[in-house]
Formats: C-alpha cells, sequence, structure tokens
C-alpha cells in the first residue's frame, strides 16, 4: 500500500511538473546590438521631442506640465547602454566562437586536402616510375634490335663482297671490316642519336646553363627539338644503304642465279 501511494504522488508531482514546463514561454533570441542601437536612436529622439515640447510650452507662456514619458525615456536610455553592451559580449562571443568552428573546420578539411594531395603525387609518381622501367625496357629492346640489324646488313655485305664478278652488281666494290661492321648501328652511334632523340623530348622539362638540358642532377647536351617522328628520322640513317647498297646488291645475285640453278 505505501508503494502504491508513494507511485501515485510521484506521478502527480511529475505530471504537476511536466504542466508547469508547458505553460512557460518560450526563450526568445536576443535583440542584437544593431537593433537596439536603432532602437536607442528612436528614443533619443522621442526624448528630444518630448524635451523641445516642454521648451516651446515655457517660451509660448503656457503650463509647464511633468512629463512621466521622458522619465521613461532616460531610463530606457540608460537601460539601452547596458543592454548594447551585452548584446555586442554576446555577439563577440558568437563571432569568437563561429571563428573558432570555421578554424576547426579549416583544419579538418586542410588534414583530408592533404592526404588526398599526397595520395595523388604518389600515384604520379609510381606513373613516373613505371614510365622510367617501360623506358629502359624499350630502349634495351631497341639496341637488341638494332644489333639483330646490323648483324643482318654484315651478313648481306659479306654475302656480296664472297660473290664472283659476274655476281656482283659492281665487280670492283670491295667492302672493308670498317663497312662490315655497320658503323650507323654501332652501340657507339646508336646511343648517339637514341640521346639525341631523347634530348629533344627532354628539352621540354627545363634547359640550364650553357644551353645544357638540366634536371635535378641529371643534365645532358641540349639538342634542336625534332619535328619529325623518331621513326623517320631513324629510317633515313639506313635508307640510303638499303635502298641503294645491299638491296640491290643481293637481288643482283638472285637475277643472275637462275632459279633452275637454284635448286639443282
Amino acid at each position: 500500500m505505501l508503494c502504491a501511494r508513494a507511485y501515485a504522488v510521484l506521478r502527480r508531482a511529475t505530471s504537476q511538473i511536466q504542466a508547469e514546463s508547458t505553460k512557460m514561454p518560450a526563450m526568445k533570441s536576443p535583440i542584437t546590438s544593431t537593433a537596439l542601437r536603432s532602437q536607442q536612436r528612436e528614443t533619443k529622439a522621442r526624448l528630444e521631442a518630448l524635451r523641445q515640447a516642454q521648451v516651446e510650452a515655457l517660451e509660448e507662456g503656457r503650463t509647464f506640465e511633468h512629463n512621466n514619458e521622458i522619465l521613461v525615456e532616460m531610463e530606457k536610455l540608460a537601460a539601452f547602454e547596458k543592454a548594447i553592451a551585452r548584446a555586442e559580449e554576446r555577439e563577440e562571443l558568437q563571432r569568437n566562437k563561429l571563428a573558432r568552428q570555421a578554424s576547426r573546420s579549416e583544419a579538418a578539411a586542410t588534414i583530408e586536402l592533404i592526404k588526398e594531395t599526397e595520395a595523388a603525387r604518389l600515384t604520379a609518381l609510381s606513373g613516373v616510375e613505371t614510365a622510367m622501367n617501360s623506358l629502359i625496357d624499350a630502349i634495351a629492346q631497341f639496341e637488341a634490335q638494332s644489333e639483330r640489324a646490323r648483324l643482318a646488313y654484315s651478313r648481306g655485305l659479306s654475302f656480296c663482297s664472297r660473290q664472283p664478278a659476274e655476281l656482283r652488281r659492281l665487280p670492283h666494290l670491295q667492302y672493308s671490316p670498317h663497312d662490315l661492321e655497320v658503323q650507323p648501328l654501332t652501340r657507339t652511334r646508336l646511343r648517339d642519336r637514341l640521346g639525341g632523340y631523347m634530348s629533344s623530348t627532354f628539352g621540354a622539362l627545363t634547359v640550364g646553363d650553357f644551353g645544357h638540358g638540366q634536371f635535378g642532377p641529371i643534365t645532358w647536351q641540349h639538342s634542336i627539338k625534332l619535328e619529325k617522328p623518331w621513326v623517320e628520322v631513324e629510317r633515313a640513317v639506313m635508307d640510303g644503304m638499303i635502298r641503294n647498297d645491299i638491296t640491290p646488291n643481293l637481288a643482283y645475285v638472285i637475277k643472275n642465279i637462275p632459279e633452275d640453278a637454284a635448286h639443282a
């Protein structure tokens, strides 16, 4: 029974508290200092008008009447000073709060920006590394294929040199050991040209002092930018030997050996 009564009392007390809280008016937002100053100016103007009315009454000889409104307006002016000061203090606190929130947000955003840009930067570097590794592989492949071509050219020249006079397109033409090395495709000459191609492309990066290309610790001899693709420039290196020398000489051998004799 005691527990039941206590529970009933508690319920009534809770209901009363809830009812009273419901009746309480909602808190209004404080008026800004700007609005208060506007009201202060209006109050000053009203006070000045009331005082001017008393002055005019005295000037015109009318009965001077006490005006309670003047006291009210004066009290309002005094209250405005304090209200404005408090409003400005609240606004200053709010500005500081917003500034701290903005600083916090900016710091968080900057952290994310740093993470994003650093990840993108390292991804780009990985692309450079991949490209450089591919470049090294491509250079090695080009040199290997060029060596195969050099041996093929050398084989053709040597073959033509061994033919009897009647199978030589130019009977008195002899190839020296130097010729048989196919100089344009030797490692030194090949790398000189390839380096020129590369330096022409690297020229887009930067050019250092004295006309030399420089990119950090890497330097290279600056060359004129090529106006043609590398392949076209490189093709011209061997084109004359292929069209005017090796191919015609080998074709002459084929032409002067009957097909049936080749199978005899």
